[in-house]
């Protein structure tokens, strides 16, 4: 009886092991899945929201609108963020009112040229 109830322990303490190994494991995994920054997200909706028919921006767009390139070095955020909530209600292309997080993530990306800027020039 005794032996039995070690032997169920120590495969109970194994299979705990095992499984502690696994989340650690799956853990890690996670980490490297890298999340995008609000940079990155910024520069997706740019181009989700064909901000590039009418702005510049790097080498990116073509139109008649302003060229953002340097405005990251011009502004800084909040004055971006307030620009991008007013620039929606006097432009009929934009009919659904952007969610704070997209007005962080684009003045993000518009701001991402001053770090360029202040370290190349």
């Amino acid at each position: 009886m005794k032996r039995s109830l070690r032997q169920f322990t120590s495969i109970l303490c194994a299979g705990l092991f095992l499984l502690s190994l696994l989340f650690v494991s799956s853990a890690l995994l996670a980490q490297d899945k890298k999340t995008p920054t609000s940079v990155e997200r910024g520069d997706k909706l740019f181009e989700e929201l064909k901000c590039g028919d009418c702005h510049f921006k790097g080498h990116d767009g073509e139109g008649p609108g302003k060229d953002l390139s340097k405005e990251g070095t011009k502004r800084d955020q909040q004055w971006l963020m307030n620009y991008l909530k007013e620039f929606q209600t006097t432009h009929s292309k934009y009919t659904q009112a952007f969610q704070e997080s997209e007005i962080q993530d684009l003045s993000a990306y518009l701001l991402s040229d001053r770090s360029c800027s202040e370290k190349c020039h």
